[in-house]
């Protein structure tokens, strides 16, 4: 999976932030509670201890207990305070490299997709057909596809998006209409 760096870490090696690289493993925590769903998908719940990366910078890297041509990056403690209350927040200093959600995807077709094709309790019924078309169009095969729960029939009837979806999304459209337009104007010297 592509990730990006969000804070230098070793600038010298070239792990540095707005890096890309491969994640190729992680380290979990062997207290963390973890769920197996159909097989070979498992949910470790709780913080990973550490997240192993490979990408061309790293190829002639040699770490002990690591495998060769990867870096090891261990989560961190960020303290910060918003509105008069201190939180503390424990993460690792990286986030995904390209985004998916079940309405937008980067244009990223993968080979592996686990998918929750079922209702939500609050609306009891699919969010949208843009929902389902995105979801299920991003696997590269049917086969490749693996369902975290069966899928209901009422679930796929009558599929349309909401009144708040379609208004939603003229408003982004509007929005990013009015963003090109401003580009536009500051490239022509306007």
């Amino acid at each position: 999976m592509p990730v990006c760096l969000n804070e230098n870490k070793f600038v010298a090696l070239k792990v540095a932030n707005r890096s890309l690289f491969e994640a190729v493993g992680i380290i979990p925590d062997p207290k963390a509670t973890v769920f197996t769903y159909s097989g070979n998908i498992r949910i470790h719940v709780g913080k990973p201890l550490g997240i192993i990366l490979k990408s061309s910078a790293t190829a002639g890297f040699s770490f002990p207990n690591i495998p060769p041509g990867t870096i090891l990056i261990l989560p961190q403690k960020t303290d910060f305070t918003i509105e008069g209350i201190y939180y503390q927040r424990w993460g690792l200093p990286c986030t995904p490299g390209f985004c998916l959600t079940d309405y937008k995807s980067q244009s990223k077709s993968l080979s592996n997709v686990a998918l929750g094709l079922y209702s939500n309790q609050a609306s009891h019924r699919i969010g949208s057909f843009v929902s389902l078309y995105v979801q299920l169009s991003r696997a590269k095969s049917f086969q490749s596809i693996r369902l975290i729960k069966h899928i209901v029939v009422d679930d796929f009837v009558s599929v349309k998006p909401s009144l708040e979806m379609k208004e939603a999304i003229q408003k982004l459209e509007f929005l990013s209409d009015q963003t090109i337009q401003r580009w536009r104007c500051k490239q022509q010297g306007g």
